[in-house]
């Protein structure tokens, strides 16, 4: 799926194409990326206008303000944008911000919808029983885009915003965490957002991004960035068109692993065997519904002195079953590649083992220093 995030569109609360930047409209897009064997995808922030858009001039009395004070606008440093939030309280509001995306994904046939909320409540005024009805609003907005387009993925956003509730997921197939991509950070994050979310629902943070480096200036190998990432839907956020031949080549690689094992990552129990906040490593297993396969995923950080990790023992496998042990992630020490490059295609690494004995003893796996990870991929 190929998504074209912020803006594609005229502004904040005028949801239809740029005409300077798309001045045949978004159609021709959607066809080229369906040629190239992809779905489309857009990006949303509903719930604000900008006081430049049409939105605003059309209707003023629809900002959250309170009554006889005017909105404080939010200014973004990166973009020249002021925006309010708009008082999706009022039914008048939640019908227009049903119709105008109602239009949009109809027009553009997208596949994929996510939103974004970038702004708190600052002046939630204006209207009785505000929060009661703001969220009833937003729920029936969205519940009924959903079943409208019951074909299309909506990605709300976020748990930074306190966004993830289990009434959101009625309505939502994919929720976007954060915008943090630390891969560290995200193993964080992956770890809470699980105790209430399955993990097939994790987006935002499980990129094989650079971007959000600036955050704690940390610069992860891709391919732990990668791995990381597939504990939830991978997604990839580099600048396709800087990336090396070879940085194309490893990242096809990764992708095309994740989609071998996205049936046990997405429907299989997750497990988490070692928490990352409580050393320097970190180790889960997703476990297929009929034990017949399991992935297990090991990652160090801040590994000092040689230091080893304890055998980590898996849990629910068929104790009489046989299972091969491929792995992927071990270094290729080669005199031209030092430092090791990684083996994207697996294959037998181990001898076979009973389920027994993996639950028992355990694997020995072997990491050195920082961003070091390993997958294992137990298999009948």
């Amino acid at each position: 799926m190929f998504v074209i995030d912020d803006g594609w569109q005229h502004a904040l609360g005028d949801w239809y194409p740029d005409p300077v930047k798309f001045p045949n409209g978004l159609r021709p897009v959607v066809e080229r990326v369906a040629q190239l064997g992809m779905k489309f995808g857009l990006w949303v922030e509903p719930e604000s206008f900008e006081l430049a858009s049409d939105l605003y001039r059309e209707h003023p009395e629809w900002v959250m303000a309170y009554p006889g004070i005017a909105p404080t606008p939010k200014r973004r440093g990166d973009v020249p944008r002021e925006s309010v939030m708009l008082n999706l309280a009022r039914k008048d509001v939640a019908e227009y911000l049903y119709r105008s995306l109602h239009k949009l994904i109809q027009d553009t046939g997208i596949a994929y919808l996510k939103l974004d909320m970038n702004t708190y409540f600052i002046a939630p005024g204006g209207v009785e029983r505000l929060w009661i009805d703001y969220a009833r609003n937003l729920d029936w907005v969205f519940q009924t885009l959903s079943k409208d387009f019951p074909g299309l993925l909506l990605e709300n956003c976020a748990s930074g915003g306190a966004r993830v509730s289990l009434q959101m997921t009625r309505a939502f197939g994919r929720i976007n965490r954060s915008d943090n991509q630390d891969p560290l950070d995200m193993l964080r994050l992956h770890e809470g957002f699980t105790y209430l979310n399955l993990p097939r629902m994790a987006g935002g943070a499980c990129h094989i991004s650079d971007s959000m480096q600036n955050i704690n200036l940390r610069q992860a190998p891709l391919s732990f960035q990668a791995f990381a990432g597939m504990l939830g839907d991978l997604a990839c956020g580099k600048n396709l068109i800087q990336c090396t031949d070879q940085e194309l080549a490893d990242i096809r690689s990764y992708v095309d692993l994740f989609k071998k094992f996205r049936p046990i990552l997405h429907l299989g129990t997750f497990y988490r065997l070692a928490s990352i906040n409580e050393g320097p490593y970190a180790a889960y297993e997703y476990l297929a519904p009929d034990k017949s396969e399991a992935l297990l995923f090991v990652f160090g950080h801040g590994l000092s002195f040689g230091e080893k990790i304890p055998p980590i023992r898996v849990v629910g496998l068929d104790p009489d079953a046989m299972y091969q042990v491929d792995i992927y992630g071990v270094p290729e020490q080669t005199p031209q590649n030092k430092l090791g490059q990684f083996i994207w295609q697996g294959g037998p690494q181990t001898r076979p083992l009973t389920g027994r004995s993996a639950m028992q003893t355990g694997f020995a796996v072997t990491l050195a220093g920082d961003y070091d990870a390993r997958v294992l991929h137990l298999h009948k």
